[in-house]
């Protein structure tokens, strides 16, 4: 990754950061290259997950829903740990297509378009609850998001969830809580659009205990 290191610390560069926050964990082999084109995402870690998370988290209807994600990649084996930022800075206003998301994430690896942190995902955790956030991991099989019907009245939200595979461990240490939207397995992209859902039902006056 091509990605620089923010003026700052990182609990500053994360304090204007929206009410509703996603949090994408990605992992990628070291000493990797970075595609050429948009479509090479898939072999790069499939970071093509995120990119359709992407689009999924902050473009349910096609338009910027004012949104934040934070997409954190861990090469592992002690290398490098990079959060980029996609927040209202770096975003257009619309964007419908994955070709689009995946051209966005392209560009922010390779030209530091969007912010990026190279925090740990402990710091960014600890961070964000300094913030005020109520953070949350989601993972198969763990109780049923739809029971913690008092986060959805709170402030603020950090949605945590992996992409090809779970945040490690440490970092359910650091949530407020671990759920998940039911007993099965579920793609990430079907996670992130039954919570839009759910959020958008809520602040159209729908029932918050469904």
């Amino acid at each position: 990754m091509n990605a620089h290191r923010m003026g700052g610390s990182v609990c500053t560069v994360l304090s204007s950061l929206p009410r509703i926050t996603w949090l994408l964990y990605a992992t990628l082999p070291p000493a990797q290259q970075l595609p050429r084109r948009w479509s090479g995402l898939v072999n790069y870690g499939r970071l093509d997950i995120a990119a359709r998370g992407l689009l999924a988290a902050l473009y349910p209807t096609g338009r910027y829903n004012g949104s934040a994600l934070l997409l954190h990649i861990d090469t592992g084996g002690g290398g490098e740990q990079a959060t980029i930022i996609f927040n209202k800075q770096c975003l257009p206003e619309t964007m419908h297509y994955e070709h689009e998301s995946s051209q966005l994430l392209l560009n922010a690896l390779r030209k530091n378009k969007c912010p990026v942190t190279h925090a740990t995902l402990s710091r960014i955790l600890i961070c964000m609850k300094q913030h005020g956030y109520t953070r949350i991991l989601l993972k198969e099989g763990a109780k049923p998001l739809h029971t913690l019907k008092k986060i959805w009245g709170r402030e603020k939200i950090l949605f945590i969830i992996g992409t090809r595979e779970d945040p490690p461990i440490h970092a359910a240490h650091h949530a407020d809580h671990v759920a998940s939207i039911g007993c099965h397995a579920y793609l990430t992209t079907s996670v992130i659009s039954y919570i839009n859902l759910h959020i958008a039902s809520i602040a159209g006056g729908g029932d918050e205990e469904g």
